[in-house]
C-alpha cells in the first residue's frame, strides 16, 4: 500500500511494508531531495531518490541494483522496510 506525501517542496510515494516504509522520489535529475530549495533549472531527465523510514538522507537510485522499485512493490507485504533495502543496495 502507498500514499502521497508532501514535504518541503516536493512530493513523494511512501510505501508500506511489513514492518517500516520505504519512500520514493522522482523528478527531475536538477533536482535533489535532500536540497532545502527546488533548483530553478531543468535538465529534461528523471532522477529518483529512496529514504528508509523516513529516517537520514534520500539515496539515489544509482546507489541500488535496478529490482528496488519492483521489489517493495512486490515484497513489501512480505519482508521489512530494512530487509528490502539491505537486500538492494550495491
Amino acid at each position: 500500500m502507498s500514499e502521497q506525501i508532501e514535504e518541503k517542496w516536493f512530493k513523494f510515494i511512501r510505501v508500506k511494508c511489513k514492518e517500516g516504509f520505504i519512500d520514493r522520489w522522482m523528478g527531475d535529475c536538477a533536482d535533489n531531495p535532500n536540497n532545502e530549495d527546488k533548483s530553478r533549472m531543468h535538465l529534461n531527465s528523471t532522477a529518483t531518490f529512496y529514504r528508509l523510514n523516513g529516517k537520514n538522507k534520500w539515496v539515489s537510485s544509482r546507489d541500488f541494483k535496478n529490482s528496488i522499485n519492483s521489489d517493495v512493490g512486490l515484497y513489501g507485504a512480505e519482508f521489512s522496510a530494512t530487509e528490502i533495502w539491505i537486500e538492494n543496495m550495491r
